[in-house]
């Protein structure tokens, strides 16, 4: 699990900085690195370890091994997206409140906003194919029941 968390901060980290300077990424990694690192392992240890317990029961091949990581991408990308669009929710609903973007007006997703959302979870659902497949190269198919 430790080999997952790593991978998808790495992963999450390198989508976020993806087109800006390398002089910009090398001055924020630090701090990606103070905050994210503990959110990869909480996530992971809370989200991912439980399914990958079970999963690692039987043996794991490559198909499903990127199947799993997808799956588990999947989840943790919908609990993202949720809390998210609650908390656009709030935010719209807060008179008070007067902020636009080209991604989001007061809260709520443009349909440009909805575009960059679906391409970022459908990256982040790919990483988690990836992340599944090299976790199974490096920890092996599993075992069989008993052994």
């Amino acid at each position: 699990m430790i080999w997952s968390a790593l991978l998808g901060w790495a992963g999450v980290t390198g989508m976020e900085f993806r087109g800006g300077e390398w002089w910009q990424f090398a001055g924020l990694l630090p701090f990606a690195a103070i905050l994210g690192l503990p959110v990869a392992f909480l996530v992971t240890w809370l989200v991912g370890g439980p399914i990958l317990r079970r999963v690692m029961r039987r043996p794991v091949g490559w198909v499903r091994a990127a199947c799993w990581g997808a799956f588990i991408a999947t989840i943790i990308a919908a609990f993202s997206i949720v809390i998210g669009r609650l908390n656009g929710y709030r935010i719209s609903s807060d008179p008070t409140f007067n902020f636009w973007t080209a991604r989001e007006v007061d809260g709520i997703l443009t349909p440009l906003g909805w575009h960059l959302l679906a391409r970022d979870t459908a990256i982040f659902i790919a990483l988690g194919a990836a992340i599944g497949l090299t976790v199974r190269a490096v920890i092996g198919p599993g075992r069989k029941n008993g052994q």
